[in-house]
């Protein structure tokens, strides 16, 4: 099985986070068989069981992705963002074998859990399938064991992580190497922190598992505002039931009437 390691691309704007993600990380990962880097600009992150990677200035996220990529040797990289919190435990076997399926795919990326889901089933892989060509966020920031080397070609220095989902993924479409997704979740975790801000929930996955965290470093999302957001992702959420290609239909032909624009930043 070729070398893998865990990289938390962060920076130091983010350092209150290291010690509720590690800490959850040690509990619900101890038999954990890869090394772990944690990325940052200045400061360096001294928890247990993790080795910094200081890069310097922070001066766009995969700019600073980049460095780290290069000062890591294994040519599999599992990215994990610095604000999932582990919710159970995790199973080493299976990982262990989702990194077997990787190499027999000769894989460019493999996301650990289905957000968004696969496309196509494969015949001999029955926990994983295939990212269609074309596919929305084929380059998704969730969990994922990456060919480092494809990571870095798909990398444009400019871009922060929202782009680098969305317009990665159409450089991803040209890739050689295939992209694929398990059909259900290898890893649980939960996404804390949005926008810079603690997500309530977020916040009591920590404080559940008495994890303590910083208030004084971030604010908290206000009730009010994580109200409006979740119901705002649930009117939303007939739309993304649709077919990824039905969505891209419709977003084509509004745009030709001169509806709707596309993004600044060429979403």
């Amino acid at each position: 099985m070729a070398p893998v390691s865990i990289l938390v691309p962060s920076c130091d704007r983010y350092r209150d986070l290291w010690t509720p993600f590690l800490s959850l990380f040690r509990r619900h990962w101890p038999d954990c068989p890869w090394p772990l880097y944690v990325g940052s600009n200045h400061a360096e992150c001294a928890e247990q069981g993790a080795i910094p990677l200081a890069i310097g200035d922070d001066i766009t996220w995969s700019k600073g992705l980049r460095a780290m990529l290069d000062r890591i040797d294994s040519p599999v990289v599992l990215i994990l963002l610095d604000d999932f919190f582990f919710e159970a435990k995790v199973d080493t076997a299976k990982l262990t074998g989702l990194v077997h399926d990787f190499e027999r795919l000769d894989a460019a990326y493999l996301r650990l859990v289905p957000m968004p889901p696969p496309d196509l089933r494969l015949a001999r892989f029955s926990a994983v399938g295939e990212i269609d060509v074309g596919a929305p966020y084929r380059t998704s920031l969730q969990a994922a064991f990456w060919r480092k080397d494809d990571l870095l070609a798909v990398l444009d220095e400019r871009e922060n992580p929202w782009q680098f989902e969305v317009l990665g993924s159409r450089r991803a479409d040209s890739f050689e190497r295939g992209f694929y997704s398990v059909w259900e979740p290898a890893l649980r975790y939960y996404a804390g922190v949005v926008a810079g801000r603690w997500e309530p929930y977020g916040l009591a996955v920590c404080r559940d598992q008495g994890v303590a965290v910083d208030l004084t470093a971030r604010p908290v999302m206000s009730a009010k505002e994580n109200l409006t957001r979740r119901l705002g992702a649930l009117a939303w959420k007939p739309w993304y039931m649709l077919p990824w290609q039905t969505r891209a239909a419709a977003v084509r032909f509004v745009r030709a009437t001169g509806l709707r624009k596309p993004h600044p930043a060429g979403y």
